[in-house]
């Protein structure tokens, strides 16, 4: 902010320096007028607001395609646990609701002040520890499934 307000006063006083040389000075323009001295400020002014602008609207962009990722990986872990026989299913599920939570309410905030909650790791990595133990205690080989004849 101290180099954003520097720079403003320098290009501020460049603009009003460089005015008086290209000018020149007559008799009836000792004194600047009011306007000389605004307008070099009030066209700053809209260009910092623009700049302020543009960097807003991407921030909020880049907020919004982070907030729409995080979405979709929350749909995709609780679509995942559908896969899950019915014990399993029902806590990988309630696992995926407590991640989005821990994101929501930990992890952003934390970001907001430049930090990481540990949180919704811990969620994620039960996650996969719930998948892992399914499939150890359910090979594959094992399953239930039923191939399908080109009869059928």
């Amino acid at each position: 902010m101290l180099v954003t307000s520097l720079l403003i006063v320098a290009a501020v006083l460049a603009g009003w320096l460089a005015n008086r040389l290209i000018r020149g000075r007559t008799e009836d323009d000792d004194v600047p007028s009011r306007k000389d001295m605004t307008s070099p400020i009030e066209t700053l002014a809209v260009l910092v607001l623009a700049f302020v602008l543009v960097a807003a609207a991407e921030s909020f962009s880049e907020a919004d395609e982070a907030a729409t990722a995080e979405a979709g990986v929350v749909d995709h872990m609780f679509e995942t646990a559908d896969y899950a026989p019915e014990p399993v299913r029902q806590r990988l599920q309630a696992g995926t609701v407590c991640y989005a939570r821990a994101v929501g309410e930990l992890e952003w905030p934390a970001m907001a002040d430049g930090r990481n909650s540990p949180a919704p790791s811990v969620w994620t990595t039960g996650f996969r520890e719930s998948f892992k133990a399914w499939t150890r205690a359910t090979p594959f080989s094992k399953c239930s499934c039923r191939r399908t004849r080109k009869g059928r």
